[in-house]
């Protein structure tokens, strides 16, 4: 019996694993046909495909279960079209790649669209077009130029070849698109006139150094297991406005009047309840430097189709540096335009990316959120003399700590830089987990299960897996007995 036993373990093993190998490699690779192909070829009965889509949903993602594929049938065109993009939609490079004419131009715009995303941390080339469409409603100009850094920064990372898995998530478009879109604002107020050729080169010299900026002080980071942020384009944009004091050429000029700061300067800080909301929607927009309600919604509108938690944390975190700005005494003008929102917007945002979302995480990103606002107001003063912005300066000075706890704290789950997708991701893993941890806990410890099912609210869900794992096998050992009769 034993020694049948271990010759139905290899074989059940073999077939299983290639099996399961085969369905994560057609959805790695974005091609879910070859799913249903290897089901098909399986010869597993439909019911038997479901329950596995169920228990090990955790590879699928993107394959539902058999009622929530009934209720599917049934939802309207829009409500599938939204499911389908949401996410950091992985399956589309396989699509344009199988399905597209000239698939490495349309591969090339989509990266370009992660880019744009990127900037508040959405891997999602929809995401990216809904802001885009915002900067082009907020300035053509300023937009076109941003366009010419991304493309000139994207260009770079194929020029000198660079990682592919970063090129093909757009990590090399969020700075050099931010470049283009400082450099032009910090020209001109016009909106959509006002071009200037010796801009327009500079935004390709200094968005292209930008991508060599990223895997430079991305290289510094890596022992501290964070991203370089947007320091990059901070860097690389403060050295074109110091540049520019030499250049005849370039009538750039400061951004600001240089002076020293007034510690005891009077202003109104009084603003009503419609202009705070106002500035919290306009603080999600002054990420890309869009001052305008329609271009704040555009953004947020973007995040959400990505993820629903990052909107909520990119909103919340604007409304949080607009309500400490409101209580630390600014002018009233300034929450309105939304300038103490965006940089607490992003290190919020960061908080949830870079932590599974919980009690912890929100104490966190409130703290870090309060200390943005100040942050930012310790920079203006220090810039202002040199008639400099602090641009999102206060985002990365402060974040960087917050990122760099990770893994000091037994409060807070880490999410590792090369499985960071989107929080409602990061939550479902962790709560498979738990489940695992569950079960391990009742197998070693059976005496002191019913202990544990009170301790643990999952453990309802966790048996109901194990009785459709129970099933499934019941259902397959008899074709797995006749392989191994077959074999002896």
């Amino acid at each position: 019996d034993a020694e049948r036993a271990a010759r139905r373990s290899t074989a059940y093993s073999t077939q299983y694993s290639q099996f399961f190998d085969q369905l994560g490699f057609g959805r790695r690779r974005g091609d879910l046909d070859d799913i249903e192909e290897a089901f098909a070829k399986r010869d597993l009965s439909f019911r038997v495909k479901e329950d596995i889509l169920v228990i090990f949903s955790v590879y699928f993602e993107g394959h539902v279960h058999f009622e929530e594929r009934q209720r599917e049938m049934q939802d309207s065109r829009f409500r599938t079209f939204l499911k389908t993009i949401n996410g950091t939609m992985p399956w589309i490079q396989g699509w344009i790649q199988n399905r597209m004419p000239l698939p490495g131009v349309f591969v090339f715009i989509e990266i370009c669209l992660r880019g744009i995303g990127q900037v508040v941390f959405q891997n999602n080339p929809v995401c990216g077009l809904l802001i885009l469409i915002g900067l082009f409603v907020q300035s053509t100009r300023i937009a076109i130029h941003g366009l010419i850094g991304l493309i000139s920064g994207t260009l770079t990372a194929y020029a000198l070849g660079f990682d592919k898995g970063l090129k093909r998530s757009g990590l090399f478009g969020y700075n050099s698109l931010l470049c283009g879109l400082a450099m032009a604002t910090f020209f001109s107020v016009e909106k959509h006139q006002g071009y200037d050729a010796a801009v327009a080169i500079a935004v390709i010299i200094f968005s292209c150094f930008s991508s060599v900026l990223f895997i430079f002080m991305g290289k510094l980071f890596v022992p501290y297991k964070s991203p370089p942020f947007t320091l990059p384009f901070n860097m690389s944009v403060l050295m074109y406005l110091l540049a520019t004091a030499n250049m005849s050429r370039v009538n750039t000029g400061s951004v600001r009047v240089p002076m020293l700061p007034e510690y005891d300067a009077e202003f109104e800080t009084t603003i009503t309840a419609s202009a705070f909301f106002a500035g919290c929607i306009r603080g999600v927009g002054q990420i890309f430097l869009a001052d305008s309600i329609a271009s704040g919604a555009l953004v947020l509108a973007g995040i959400a189709v990505c993820s629903r938690i990052g909107a909520t944390a990119a909103l919340g975190g604007s409304a949080l540096g607009s309500a400490v700005a409101l209580a630390s005494g600014v002018p009233g003008t300034a929450i309105e335009g939304g300038m103490y929102g965006f940089n607490a917007s992003l290190t919020v945002t960061a908080m949830y990316m870079f932590y599974t979302p919980s009690r912890g995480a929100f104490v966190l990103a409130t703290l870090a959120g309060i200390m943005t606002v100040l942050g930012q107001q310790s920079l203006d003063t220090l810039l202002e003399p040199y008639g400099l912005p602090f641009m999102t300066l206060p985002f990365c000075v402060i974040t960087l700590p917050f990122v760099v706890l990770q893994g000091t704290t037994s409060l807070l789950i880490a999410v590792p830089l090369s499985s960071m997708t989107v929080p409602e991701d990061h939550l479902k893993k962790v709560q498979y987990l738990t489940e695992g941890f569950e079960f391990l806990k009742e197998a070693l410890y059976p005496e002191n299960a019913k202990d544990f099912r009170k301790k643990f609210s999952r453990s309802n869900k966790l048996n109901k897996s194990l009785k459709r794992i129970s099933k499934i096998l019941d259902a397959e050992d008899d074709k797995v007995d006749e392989i191994v009769e077959d074999e002896a």
